[in-house]
């Protein structure tokens, strides 16, 4: 076994002057991630992998090869590894911050998702190593996620349970990724492997802790790029009796009030200020509200909160948002009003309530400046 791993070189020698080199540690990488190969083997090539990853220069090169998508079409099998499974995540991990960039084909997603999943792990990683090469896996991973966390400034978690580990560096990718990734069929491939409803689940913990976390802006993005279609859009709606919309409704009304919304910073930045989440919640429900003529979504503001619901996208309108730039409120009032259009577009019961609307004694109407 000794003689297979020593092809693999340290990752600091991986930056090295010549492309020709780059492409040699690149074959040297390839040739120790085939499933013919012993998985302790795997294991250490992809540990390599993922160190390189963490090298900048090396991102650099590597994303203009076009050879990510084929090292990770070496991985198909990873979710059926524990600790192989925990490194590819780990490398697609160190990678999402460069996704704009990398072609992920569908070989690189389908993998991320069945990497997401918590009850796809066998035991196929015990029945094939020796104990002293379980234990050397073990240390290096729970290094690996050291590293990996440390470099990417991430508050990810790090626990015990590498099943556990593995599926936060997965579902961490999975929100890293870029709009263009979300194609029909990538929609599809979400929805039948249960991940819209794993997302859905966590945001709704997430949405009713004491104290909103700012991560769930991520959530939000992501439930944005889905939620497009009027397939989505009907799995959105129904699934656990709306739990996503009522999880949506508090969204809006907490990060809709004025004291909330004096926090506002840049909408580029990373989504820590609460206009981000604002304007993301009601991205995502302009998406659900979009008519299609589906029958769930005139039903879905007939409830006994469509009046509340009616007052949270109304009062938005009138937040005091006076340490916003202009462009933030622009945006911010733009999709309101597309939100208030579709309420009301095809309800009779929601253009009363617009009529009777109380407007503030004293409203600060930032669109009016």
């Amino acid at each position: 076994m000794a003689g297979k791993i020593v092809i693999y070189k340290e990752a600091n020698k991986c930056l090295v002057i010549s492309p020709e080199d780059f492409m040699d540690d690149l074959r040297y990488i390839a040739k120790g991630l085939g499933k013919g190969n012993p998985v302790f083997t795997r294991c250490l090539s992809v540990l390599h992998m993922t160190n390189k990853f963490l090298i900048p220069e090396f991102r650099e090169y590597i994303k203009s090869t076009g050879i990510i998508s084929k090292l990770f079409e070496f991985l198909q099998d990873a979710a059926e590894y524990e600790l192989l499974g925990l490194f590819t995540t780990s490398a697609m991990f160190a990678l999402s911050r460069d996704l704009q960039e990398i072609d992920g084909n569908k070989n690189f997603l389908n993998l991320l998702v069945n990497l997401t999943q918590m009850n796809n792990t066998n035991t196929k990683s015990a029945n094939e190593l020796s104990d002293s090469q379980l234990i050397i896996l073990q240390d290096n991973a729970r290094k690996l996620c050291q590293e990996v966390l440390k470099t990417t400034n991430c508050a990810l978690p790090i626990t015990e349970s590498f099943t556990l580990q593995k599926r936060w560096f997965a579902l961490e990718t999975l929100l890293n990724l870029p709009q263009q990734y979300y194609s029909q069929w990538f929609k599809d491939v979400l929805h039948d492997n249960g991940v819209m409803e794993q997302i859905i689940d966590t945001f709704y913990t997430k949405c009713h802790l004491d104290s909103l976390e700012c991560s769930m802006f991520k959530y939000l993005q992501f439930l944005a790029n889905v939620s497009d279609t009027e397939k989505m859009q009907h799995i959105l709606l129904t699934y656990n009796d709306g739990k996503l919309v009522k999880s949506l409704m508090k969204v809006c009304k907490v990060y809709g009030t004025s004291t909330t919304a004096r926090h506002i910073v840049d909408r580029r930045s990373s989504g820590s200020s609460s206009v981000n989440v604002l304007i993301s919640a009601l991205k995502v429900l302009v998406n659900i509200t979009h008519n299609y003529g589906n029958e769930n979504v005139k039903r879905l503001f007939l409830t006994e909160d469509r009046g509340n619901f009616m007052d949270i996208c109304l009062n938005i309108l009138f937040t005091s948002l006076d340490h916003a730039p202009k462009e933030i409120k622009a945006h911010l009032i733009l999709v309101d009003l597309i939100l208030l259009t579709n309420l009301v577009e095809e309800n009779r019961n929601n253009r009363k309530l617009l009529f009777e609307f109380n407007l503030p004694s004293e409203p600060n109407v930032c669109f009016f400046d």
